[in-house]
């Protein structure tokens, strides 16, 4: 049976629609293959595809992974931003909430504000 997830496509550093740099986020990633993650990468065809993964310890709360269309990168700011800005949505996020990031440089510690644009998000 295949694995279902499920891809957003976000434009970060704007409140418009089909404006700032556009983002794929995948969610549900469960047990993706490196070469799965890659090729779903290759399909959006964005500048960076982040993976989202439930936290393996206490340290953070989730991890990213991400992904240009030809290889894995280590970090990437647009697609961390917009990562957190699509668990927000997804989840019941109280606000203000600060969620820990971890990516391959290391736990990123992003804090999210809700205002009346919508949700802010700021590193500490």
């Amino acid at each position: 049976m295949a694995h279902s997830v499920r891809l957003f496509l976000v434009d970060s550093f704007t409140t418009e629609r089909f404006k700032g740099n556009p983002v794929g986020v995948v969610v549900n990633c469960g047990q993706l293959s490196d070469r799965t993650m890659q090729m779903i990468a290759r399909e959006v065809n964005c500048s960076e595809t982040v993976f989202v993964f439930d936290s393996i310890d206490r340290e953070h709360d989730v991890y990213f992974r991400f992904f240009n269309t030809t290889t894995e990168v280590k970090v990437c700011g647009h697609a961390t931003i917009a990562s957190s800005f699509v668990l927000s949505r997804i989840n019941d996020f109280i606000f203000p909430r600060q969620l820990r990031v971890k990516t391959d440089i290391g736990v990123v510690a992003v804090d999210l504000i809700e205002d009346s644009l919508g949700v802010k998000l700021t590193r500490p």
